[in-house]
């Protein structure tokens, strides 16, 4: 409806077919267009135009009457366009127009509707140039009473717009302003004014404005109060604002205002809700005598409508009652109380049906429950002991409940059924809740309080006997029932394991007797040979209970979990369905995993520790993750500290018989059921920290053992765990395996031990961790012989793990490593996975410890390691290599890399002035000279290459005052022979020349030591044999 070209077009467009499909915005498009197409508008025109709108009006009061609030935007748009078309159909001028003053008004109102003040505001605005000027000055007296009427809408209208936008001090003065109630004369508008106020005093009390609603409240009142020809009773309507004023005015502790109004809504009202309303305000103020009072006439009154139906009480008769009983309990107990007893009472007078006592009874049961929660019974305390009254309560309702099913020859019908299941959840939630408190004595008279629901619909026991043994199994004259109801066994189970829990093995054995002849001594459930097993470790019949565990465990490995029952002891607080013979409780998984548990803790508890190994066992191997998101939680957690106990037992024997295989899975799992916990954003118990710190400490043991066992699988999966459990015992959140990484290189790093700031150096715990990690996979690989993926991939792992625990950071400043103790180790191994690998970081690591003064030794463990991987023929790298790299000469370089490092320090020693006979590393020292000369000569590729070392050799003996004295013997005569060997050698071949070089140094070097005193004839001879041949050569 826009862009009307014609006022044809445009006329035929407010037809009812064309409204029936209009929408707000194309009524506002089609409003906007009228008055620029029909401003100069013809008579004729102008009367279609005045029939248009009242037809557009009408169809807006039929939109009204619909009482839907979606449609009031549209109802709003409608008068916008019945107002405009009203105001271009009359003539000029528009002054004291009172028709386009109440269609502006009404529309105005339409607006605030539809929750748009600024075109309420508007309307209204437009509404006030329809009035002449003497009546914006005119008193209401001299203002005929249809106009008035006009300005009291008016002022409605402005009212609630001030009220929704301004605050409440200003809408009180606005209303101040435009109302005097007992000036007004109009019915309807002292109505209407009232339901405004009673609006704007119920919108202040979801507010928590408490003195506002009471002001508008009592205002709405006022007009109710006024006299005048009212159409209707505003009784009604004057007790509801009188029901709803007083608690307000309770909360503001005005309680002599609130009294004032509850005697004037009883001095007119004794209905039932003002008699309600009337108690609540007594017994909120304490005064329990007057609200006592109003109750019983309350209770006689509703008696009294049932005797004059004939005694046919309908639902409603005593569902108001009860509700009322309900709602107070939240006052003293001693009203609430007798409240209770008074109703009650009168059923019993009046002779009420025995179901809507019941009903009576089972909301005061439930009311005394409670008073025993908030008033617990003790030797110093003045009130009564409520639970005492509730269990008598409780016997009187059993009663009761077989009278009436002895009186029903229809039998049981749905009422019983459900009040009987209410009764019957009631006592059971008391008995785990009091269970879980320890308060076991209290919890076995609300489970045999269950049992004897359970068994009143059956003749195998009576309720007659007063008072009923809540206490005592034992006493209970019970029948076997001919088709028992699902709930008896695990009821009667759950008896006897709260006996136990007591302490009380009498009636415990006694309940389970009972137990064994419903099931069958040979067909007992998992959850029943649970009972017998604790049964026996109670009365110390170690041999019986490892029985039962036995058949336990055969039992359950032929049988499927989720036949096994339910536990309905101290691992499981669920409530039971109605004990109906259609009903059954449902089995899961958890309850055979509880049973397990249970009966691992129990062999635990008596120092059996094996049996206790094996429940936990079948425990994990049964365990499945079922249920709601919160219950899987609690399923994990379960699971979490049933690995650790496991754990646990296990380090209770000596390491040296530790189960390192069984306990590498079990810190395998428990790993991952701690990230499946991480993963559910699992709120942690205040003690999980200190048990991951016992894992931590735990795994790291078990890998240390499996270090010395030659273990490498387990072992590094024990310090792959404890590594684990290291980030998660000192990060918040948990971290995973995946995010360790990470952590390791940003978070968790440690300066203590670092000379520039920009070092990063991993904590001594995690740099241990993958030190003893990378260690077992490298000495994997040096104790077998592998294939040459898995010595790469292991390597590789190895060098991972060296990479975090040595960073870049160091290595690039190897005088910092002189502070770092672990490192010299780290380089050993980080140059012996670069080995396997046939990385060229070897070379830069050679280089590192040889400037980094790592020591001689160091080197020469280096050497060894690269010799032994020579010697292997290992030449299948994990990629293409460059060329260059060659494992001949970088053993060589590390050989020579070690002599020049010991060489040094001999040096240093002896210029510091060390007492030679007495310097036992001076010794030493010349010892690791000689063994290294030794190694670089024998490793030599021929016999010329080998020259240049014996001469170095020579003349470091010859130069340094004290390596002829310390030389060793052997070393100097292996120097001595392989020299002269050659020169023999030489000399066979004829090649005297290299005869002659080869036997001088070897003469020279025996000259050095007397190890060869008795061949020093021999060896000149044939030196100078040499000398004349190599003369004869050359002159040939």
């Amino acid at each position: 409806m826009s862009n009307y070209q014609t006022v044809g077009e445009c006329l035929a467009s407010l037809s009812s077919d064309s409204l029936a499909h209009a929408t707000p915005e194309s009524l506002s498009s089609l409003t906007s267009s009228l008055d620029s197409i029909f401003r100069e508008a013809t008579p004729d025109v102008k009367t279609t135009l005045n029939e248009k709108a009242c037809f557009v009006w009408n169809e807006s009061i039929r939109q009204q009457l619909k009482g839907s609030a979606d449609n009031s935007y549209f109802i709003a748009e409608l008068r916008n366009l019945a107002f405009v078309l009203f105001e271009l159909s009359t003539p000029q001028p528009h002054e004291g127009n009172e028709n386009l003053f109440m269609i502006a008004t009404k529309t105005a109102s339409a607006y605030l509707n539809s929750k748009q003040n600024d075109r309420a505001l508007s309307f209204l605005n437009k509404a006030t140039a329809f009035l002449n000027p003497q009546d914006h000055s005119a008193h209401p007296e001299t203002v005929s009473l249809p106009r008035q009427k006009l300005f009291h809408e008016f002022n409605l209208v402005y009212l609630e717009l001030s009220w929704s936008k301004e605050p409440y001090q200003q809408s009180q003065a606005t209303y101040n302003l435009l109302f005097t109630p007992a000036d007004l004369s109009d019915a309807n508008i002292l109505w209407e004014l009232s339901n405004l106020l009673y609006t704007f005093g119920a919108a202040a009390v979801s507010k928590s404005c408490d003195e506002e609603a009471v002001f508008w409240y009592q205002e709405a009142l006022t007009c109710l109060d006024q006299k005048v020809e009212w159409e209707t009773d505003t009784s009604p309507q004057k007790a509801k604002l009188i029901r709803i004023i007083t608690p307000v005015l309770v909360r503001l502790k005005q309680f002599s205002s609130a009294e004032h109004y509850i005697a004037l809504l009883l001095s007119t009202d004794r209905s039932d809700f003002a008699l309600q309303s009337a108690i609540t305000f007594f017994a909120t103020t304490r005064k329990e005598d007057s609200a006592l009072s109003l109750w019983k006439e309350l209770v006689d009154s509703k008696v009294k409508q049932a005797d004059e139906g004939n005694g046919d009480w309908d639902e409603d008769q005593f569902t108001f009652l009860h509700a009322s009983l309900i709602d107070f309990r939240q006052y003293s107990h001693q009203f609430s109380t007798s409240a209770f007893e008074c109703l009650i009472n009168q059923y019993q007078i009046r002779g009420v049906p025995t179901l809507v006592t019941l009903t009576a009874n089972i909301n005061f049961f439930s009311l005394l429950i409670d008073n025993s929660h908030t008033f617990p019974h003790s030797s110093q305390s003045t009130h009564p002991d409520f639970e005492t009254l509730a269990l008598q309560r409780a016997e009187m309702m059993l009663q009761m409940s077989q009278e009436f099913l002895r009186n029903s020859p229809d039998g049981i019908n749905d009422d019983f059924t459900t009040w009987q299941h209410s009764f019957y959840t009631l006592a059971w939630n008391e008995g785990v809740d009091q269970f879980s408190k320890s308060n076991f004595h209290s919890s076995i008279s609300f489970f045999m309080l269950c049992l004897l629901i359970d068994l009143s619909q059956s003749e195998s026991i009576s309720t007659e006997v007063s008072p009923i043994p809540l206490h005592s199994f034992s006493s209970l004259s019970i029948k076997v029932p001919v088709s028992p109801s699902p709930n008896l066994v695990p009821l009667i189970r759950t008896i006897s394991f709260a006996y136990l829990s007591s302490q009380n093995i009498t009636e415990a054995e006694s309940a389970c007797q009972f137990l064994a002849t419903l099931e069958g001594s040979t067909t007992l459930s998992p959850l029943s040979r649970l009972l017998t097993l604790k049964l026996a470790l109670r009365k110390g019949n170690l041999d019986e209970a490892k029985t039962i565990a036995t058949a336990l465990i055969e039992s359950h490995s032929s049988d499927t979990p989720a036949r096994s029952g339910m536990l309905v002891d101290e691992t499981d607080h669920s409530t039971p369905p109605p004990p109906t013979a259609a009903t059954t409780i449902p089995t899961d998984t958890s309850a055979l995993l509880d049973v397990l548990e249970s009966v691992a803790q129990e062999f635990e508890s008596v120092g059996e520790p094996e049996f206790c190994l094996a429940f936990l066992r079948e425990y994990l191997n049964s365990f499945e993750l079922t249920g709601s998101e919160g219950e899987q939680a609690g399923k994990l957690e379960k699971k979490m500290f049933a690995l650790v106990q496991m754990l646990q037992l296990h380090t209770h024997h000596p390491e040296a018989s530790w189960d390192l295989k069984e306990m590498g899975q079990l810190f395998t799992t428990l790993k991952d059921t701690v990230i499946e916990l991480q993963r559910r954003h699992h709120n942690w118990k205040d003690d999980s920290k200190g048990m991951i710190d016992w894992c931590y400490r735990c795994a790291w043991n078990a890998g240390i053992e499996a270090g010395h066992r030659s273990e490498m699988t387990i072992c590094v999966s024990c310090f792959e765990s404890a590594l684990f459990f290291l980030h998660n015992m000192e990060t918040q959140p948990l971290v995973s395996p995946e995010s360790i990484q990470q952590v390791k290189r940003t978070a968790r790093v440690d300066l203590s031990n670092a000379k520039k700031d920009n070092v990063i150096v991993p904590k001594e715990e995690e740099r241990t961790c993958h030190m003893m990690i990378a260690s077992s996979q490298l000495d994997y690989i040096r104790s077998n012989t592998l294939d040459s993926h898995t010595k790469t991939q292991l390597a590789r792992q190895a060098l991972n793990h060296l990479d975090i625990a040595l960073t870049e950071d160091l290595l690039a400043d190897p005088h910092l490593l002189a502070d770092d103790p672990p490192a010299p180790l780290l380089i050993s191994l980080q140059f012996e996975a670069c080995v396997y690998l046939r990385e060229e970081k070897a070379e830069r690591l050679l280089q590192i410890a040889r400037v980094g003064k790592m020591g001689g030794k160091m080197l020469l463990v280096m050497s060894s390691l690269v010799r032994k991987e020579v010697d292997r023929e290992v030449t299948t790298p994990l990629h293409s290599l460059p060329s260059r790299f060659s494992l001949t000469s970088l053993h060589q370089r590390t050989l020579k890399a070690s002599l020049e490092v010991f060489t040094q320090e001999l040096h240093d020693m002896t210029e510091n002035g060390a007492d030679p006979v007495h310097h036992n590393t001076l010794i030493q020292t010349i010892s690791f000279i000689s063994e290294i000369n030794r190694l670089i000569i024998t490793y030599q590729p021929n016999k010329q290459s080998c020259y240049p070392h014996y001469t170095a050799v020579h003349s470091l003996i010859r130069s340094h005052p004290h390596m002829q004295q310390f030389y060793p013997k052997d070393e100097m005569l292996w120097l001595v022979t392989s020299a002269w060997n050659n020169g023999s050698y030489y000399f066979k071949m004829s090649n005297f020349s290299e005869a002659e070089k080869w036997m001088s140094l070897a003469i020279s070097l025996g000259s050095c030591s007397r190890c060869l005193d008795e061949s020093h004839e021999m060896m000149a001879k044939m030196y100078s044999e040499a000398v004349r041949l190599k003369s004869f050569v050359r002159e040939e």
